[in-house]
């Protein structure tokens, strides 16, 4: 669990570094809420359906679910950025 944490914040750090958000933007936490929210549901409908939940799979899963909040808010997220 601790390694698929760990990878889970060097992704999302790999992607504010390049689309340019800082750690200190005020609206991360927000942002950050509802990707959990997303990707709590996704992680539950993956297991449901006996989906992959290998420790990269989970923490891809979080950076997709980041990418689509960050998109909603009008942050454009490069396809290089993913």
């Amino acid at each position: 669990m601790r390694r698929m944490f760990t990878l889970m914040e060097v992704l999302q750090k790999r992607l504010l570094e390049q689309i340019g958000v800082s750690s200190f933007d005020e609206r991360l936490g927000p942002w950050r809420k509802a990707a959990l929210r997303m990707f709590e549901q996704q992680w539950v409908e993956k297991a449901g359906r006996g989906g992959p939940l290998g420790e990269e799979d989970v923490a891809k899963t979080y950076v997709d679910c980041l990418v689509k909040i960050l998109t909603k808010d009008g942050v454009t997220v490069s396809d290089a950025a993913r």
